[in-house]
């Protein structure tokens, strides 16, 4: 299994580039657990990934402040 780098380059240029190359598009919520992933310093749970996405989500749907 491949993973995407946590940084490489500038700005995540290098999961950007793993992304396109793959195929995939950048879309917001693909952004958002890019993000998430890369802002924890250890291992974390698909669950956790998906709470963590959840939050940010509806923080920007009502124009709330992130936690």
């Amino acid at each position: 299994m491949r993973t995407i780098p946590k940084k490489f380059g500038t700005e995540g240029e290098g999961s950007i580039a793993t992304l396109r190359a793959r195929g995939l598009r950048l879309t917001g919520p693909r952004r958002l657990v890019l993000e998430v992933v890369r802002a924890t310093e250890s291992h974390p749970t698909a669950e956790w990934v998906h709470r963590m996405v959840r939050r940010r989500l509806t923080d920007y749907r009502t124009g709330d402040a992130a936690p």
